[in-house]
């Protein structure tokens, strides 16, 4: 007597959105699936003769009709699919639009302000240099005047603190000119929300005729190059360094 066992749960689960769609495909093409498993049990003799290639062609020929059908099933199913995904992609977009316009007199005061910031805060490290500069000067002075008189303790510890005020005025100033503005400026409100800038580097084509493509030749993508190759001896290119130009014949 076989036991009997208990369901696990989940047995009973219906098939997936994908699996169902799967599933109707080849319900929906089995004529054409079942023409593609036909062609790949016929085996084509030998091209040899006018008459193997005559039986070679009519094979051919079958294998075009058939990913003729499958290529139309693709478009029949897929359309209906790439309209609701405009109306996904509208959706998006759409709202997201809305977003950018309902914000962007916000976004621009805040990066406004944030940049006025940024550069008061620029200025600020500015004249604190300046001022341990001058402080530095000024103990560097006192130090030379104690040498002066004979008090060498005090005038070395004098000396040793302007370096020190001198290094920090180097360090503010270094800071100052390097420092990115997100760096410099930043708010949090009382929510905790925070608000900064981003700073990255871009390059704005002035002059598409001047820029140096030699240049950005390590950033091209082979596939780029060789699209370009081909608009090149489409338009009656013959000759190209590192490029053999050539005719080729395919099968139609």
């Amino acid at each position: 007597m076989t036991a009997y066992k208990i369901p696990q749960a989940g047995h009973n689960k219906p098939p997936s959105d994908e699996e169902i769609l799967a599933e109707k495909l080849k319900t929906n093409y089995a004529a054409e699936i079942q023409k593609i498993e036909d062609l790949g049990k016929i085996e084509v003799a030998d091209v040899v003769d006018d008459e193997t290639a005559g039986k070679a062609a009519d094979f051919l020929a079958s294998v075009k009709s058939a990913k003729k059908a499958i290529e139309a099933a693709h478009k029949a199913e897929k359309d209906g699919f790439t309209k609701l995904g405009k109306i996904v992609d509208g959706f998006k977009n759409g709202n997201l639009a809305k977003l950018d316009k309902i914000s962007a007199r916000v976004v621009q005061m805040q990066q406004e302000f944030l940049e006025a910031k940024a550069a008061k805060e620029r200025e600020r490290l500015r004249l604190a240099a300046e001022a341990e500069r001058a402080k530095a000067d000024q103990l560097a002075l006192e130090a030379e005047a104690h040498a002066a008189e004979g008090i060498h303790d005090t005038a070395q510890d004098l000396m040793d603190v302007a370096v020190m005020r001198d290094e920090k005025a180097l360090r503010l100033d270094n800071y100052a000119s390097s420092a990115k503005d997100s760096k410099l400026a930043r708010t949090i409100s009382e929510s905790g929300a925070t608000s900064g800038l981003r700073t990255s580097w871009a390059g704005d084509i002035e002059d598409i005729g001047a820029v140096d493509l030699q240049a950005l030749r390590p950033y091209f993508k082979d596939e780029h190059i060789q699209i370009a190759v081909n608009a090149f001896v489409r338009d009656g290119g013959r000759v190209l360094a590192g490029v053999k130009i050539h005719q080729k014949s395919t099968l139609r």
